[in-house]
């Protein structure tokens, strides 16, 4: 709150303080950005054909998403802003092999950042997702983990070292991981979509994103230094 006379003063303006509802230290919201420019003004979207629509964030949400709404291209257009440098995937990235490494382990493995294997619960084989997995599987983007793979790590007792005891798992749960790492998920997703994926670009939580309301009836995005309108 501001200064009241001789003391701290309670959420109002005292004297020789500050504005009401801001105390010391406390950031004053942004402000709004510019109107769009006049060519966007009175637009219909119903009318717009197809609709763009900008997708924050190249996990397997945003993928997902985009894989869903490219298979409408006569009613929209979506474009995924991911910030990867070199590919989406979010929890789903994996550290592939590179020539450029400088250690002959790092050129010969994939790691997993995040995820590491996927459960999937197979009693209603009508399920959606278990259909995608399917289909993961069957084109070679998902391999079946063996359950006797799937441990339990305990201390060890009385000394160093640790104990590894197999999870008994129901018939109906089952483990996947990407055949070339997790990333190979997000990367199938990408390759499945007809509209663009922009990497290495990052979109602000806090002021990256603003819709103007009618006579707009926009969004703008703040992304790679431009300023874009959907």
């Amino acid at each position: 709150g501001g200064r009241g006379r001789g003391g701290r003063g309670r959420g109002g303006r005292g004297r020789g303080g500050r504005g009401r509802g801001r105390g010391r230290g406390q950031k004053a919201p942004p402000k709004p950005p510019s109107p769009p420019p006049s060519e966007f003004l009175n637009r219909d979207p119903s009318k717009q054909a197809p609709t763009t629509v900008a997708i924050i964030g190249g996990g397997i949400a945003g993928l997902s998403c985009a894989a869903h709404l490219s298979q409408h291209p006569t009613l929209c257009t979506p474009t995924v802003f991911d910030t990867g440098r070199l590919r989406s995937g979010g929890r789903c990235s994996s550290r592939l092999p590179s020539k450029n490494d400088a250690h002959t382990i790092l050129d010969s493995c994939v790691y997993d950042h995040a995820a590491q294997l996927m459960t999937v619960d197979t009693s209603d084989p009508d399920r959606p997702f278990v259909n995608q997995v399917t289909r993961w599987l069957e084109d070679g983007i998902l391999t079946e983990m063996p359950p006797e793979n799937v441990v339990e790590i305990s201390p060890q007792d009385g000394g160093l070292g640790c104990v590894t005891t197999p999870l008994t798992l129901p018939p109906h749960i089952h483990f996947y991981h990407g055949e070339r790492g997790m990333n190979s998920i997000p990367l199938a997703l990408v390759n499945s979509l007809t509209s663009p994926v922009e990497q290495d670009v990052w979109v602000s939580p806090s002021n990256g994103v603003y819709y103007h309301k009618p006579p707009y009836h926009l969004w703008q995005v703040k992304a790679k230094k431009q300023t874009l309108y959907y």
